[in-house]
């Protein structure tokens, strides 16, 4: 084209004086097929550069957007076998909720107590509290993170080698006051008007054989399969404690904080090589702002020494929490994905929510979406946006689901046959004698509900049987167990 074009030149053919100007005749041929070339390819060279442009907006918004998929697939594969120990009072039914959706959105099996909600805690977990266990129905567990007292033993013989263990664990401190909100009718708290007159007393009406008693003194310990008695003096306490923390260590390959709860999810994410939508949540078993109460300092130290083994044990790992994002993501890393966390946690606020956020039960609009209330805690929920498509309904609900109604849900989908008994007119087994209603005096309802429907039940969470308190023998062999 170009060799034509020099040619007509050198010949003076195409713009020599005397010669038809090429705008009013086109000229020769020659010049308007030149032309008619150097339009198509402007005209192409413009196309590809849109393209261009356009492929590297979609590419950034994609590493935006989901900013692990990429290098997930290239890096890592997900995890599907899980074991999450849901301790008490410690964002752990919020946490619950990511693993449900993870499991029920691929269609994973859960480790479900046979007892419906919980694995007949206060009792050390055994094998056979695991609903299809027992009659091997069940050929392969995905997951299991509902409340028991962890025996890894026995945990270990329901969950596959290759499982991911973690735990969460929260200050002792907010976590007392939470406690003897939420636990203020059981009798280790009931004749206390306050916390401060319950830690004034410094034990004088405690007793470790009281019912329950371990909701008021080391409640992590407890969960954890230890003594939650108070040492005797401080070199017990510093032998006990650090027995303690080895053989979590050993069990677990992960230990979340609570108070960094955006936090824990990346470093979660990354350990589970998970997406941003499958740790992103909303708040569940939330207290609202009003029945929290603020501790004075000399109230905070007693509590710190009142749960001594608690306190340390959240000081070692809240301190090894951060040693790990500063080994591996890295304190700007990991800022970065906070933030894209929230944003999307934002984003699924104005798309789910009619208030953009917690209401008081009392506000809940859906009756079925009412969470469990308890003790003097007002437990808030959510309202999902009206108008939403299916699609983005169904999302939106399994995030503001509460924890029963959830459970009770994939219990359903997992064992349909209760559903079949509850259609014959058949009552469901209540759950074992060792477990009671909250109220304490009715047995659970059955769970007769389908998985896009909601489950009105009644929260079995106490358990009453006197029990010595034993430490958790397991973890000579746990460390064997944790690669």
């Amino acid at each position: 084209m170009f060799m034509q074009l020099k040619r007509a030149l050198r010949e003076g053919s195409v713009f020599s004086r005397g010669s038809i100007p090429p705008w009013s005749a086109c000229g020769r041929a020659v010049f308007c097929r030149f032309l008619w070339r150097v339009l198509m390819f402007l005209t192409i060279l413009f196309v590809a550069l849109q393209l261009l442009s356009a492929f590297h907006q979609f590419w950034n918004n994609k590493q935006t957007s989901s900013f692990l998929t990429s290098d997930r697939n290239a890096m890592c594969q997900p995890k599907n076998h899980v074991f999450f120990l849901k301790t008490h009072k410690t964002a752990s039914s919020t946490i619950l909720n990511i693993l449900y959706r993870y499991g029920d959105t691929h269609n994973l099996t859960f480790a479900l107590p046979e007892n419906i909600y919980q694995f007949s805690y206060p009792h050390f977990f055994m094998s056979h509290f695991v609903k299809g266990m027992k009659s091997r129905r069940v050929t392969e567990f995905h997951i299991m993170c509902n409340h028991m007292r962890f025996q890894g033993l026995e945990v270990r013989k329901v969950m596959p080698l290759d499982t991911f263990y973690f735990s969460i664990l929260r200050n002792p401190v907010s976590m007392m006051e939470s406690l003897f909100t939420y636990y203020k009718s059981l009798p280790v708290f009931s004749n206390f008007k306050t916390l401060e007159d319950f830690l004034l007393d410094e034990g004088r009406s405690y007793s470790d054989t009281m019912p329950d008693n371990h909701y008021a003194r080391n409640i992590l310990t407890f969960d954890f399969g230890f003594n939650n008695s108070a040492p005797s003096s401080e070199a017990e306490l510093d032998e006990r404690a650090e027995a303690l923390i080895s053989a979590v260590e050993s069990e677990f390959h992960l230990i979340l904080i609570s108070e960094y709860f955006d936090e824990s999810m990346v470093l979660l994410r990354h350990a589970l090589c998970w997406t941003l939508d499958d740790v992103v949540s909303f708040r569940l078993n939330s207290r609202s702002e009003k029945t929290r109460k603020s501790l004075s300092v000399e109230m905070t130290e007693q509590v710190k020494k009142w749960n001594s083994l608690d306190w340390r044990l959240y000081q070692h790992f809240n301190a090894s929490f951060w040693r790990r994002i500063d080994t591996s993501l890295g304190r700007t890393k990991l800022q970065e994905e906070v933030e894209l966390l929230r944003d999307r946690r934002a984003v699924l606020e104005k798309t789910c929510l009619s208030e953009g956020g917690a209401v008081d039960p009392a506000h809940v609009l859906d009756s079925s979406l009412k969470p469990f209330q308890y003790g003097q805690a007002v437990i808030q929920g959510y309202n999902i946006r009206p108008g939403l498509d299916n699609d983005t309904h169904h999302f939106c609900h399994r995030l503001i689901m509460p924890e029963l109604q959830y459970t009770g849900a994939l219990y359903v989908k997992q064992f349909p046959d209760i559903a079949a008994q509850k259609d014959e007119g058949k009552k469901h087994p209540t759950p074992g004698k060792h477990i009671i209603n909250a109220k304490r005096n009715s047995t659970s309802a059955p769970v007769t509900e389908s998985l896009n429907s909601t489950v009105q039940v009644n929260m079995p969470i106490l358990a009453k049987d006197n029990m010595d308190v034993k430490d958790n023998a397991n973890s000579a062999e746990a460390k064997q167990h944790k690669t």
